[in-house]
């Protein structure tokens, strides 16, 4: 089956990974990090459609991985996603995402910000 682009889950929870790999993995090709970290080293080799990046992990959290990534030329045009229980507090660091989601995460609405950032990063 073909799929509509590769998605790169960044969250320290395994539950919450699995979860998300679940709903979208009949349609996207799935990747997965268990923190910022992580998310750097799989994006560079893995270069994804998008990045479905929690905030809140240990090691390197999402805002730095974050920040990284747009700093990088070969990365920074990868719409990422952030999932935050707290998002007033990515308030200063928006133009960093493509969406910000409050968690506990709708995922009807996560299904069409994820195609909506796919299609406008493919044109």
């Amino acid at each position: 089956m073909a799929t509509q682009g590769t998605v790169l889950i960044v969250d320290d929870y395994d539950d919450a990974r699995e979860m998300l790999a679940a709903l979208l993995g009949a349609a996207y090709h799935i990747l997965q990090a268990s923190n910022g970290l992580e998310a750097l080293e799989i994006a560079r080799r893995d270069k994804p459609s998008l990045i479905l990046m929690d905030i809140a992990m240990p090691v390197m959290d999402g805002l730095t991985a974050s920040k990284y990534l747009r700093a990088t030329p070969a990365l920074k045009q990868i719409p990422i996603i952030a999932q935050t229980a707290q998002p007033s507090l990515l308030a200063a660091e928006r133009h960093l995402f493509f969406a910000v989601l409050q968690k506990p995460i709708d995922y009807r609405r996560l299904l069409q910000l994820i195609k909506l950032a796919i299609q406008a990063q493919n044109g």
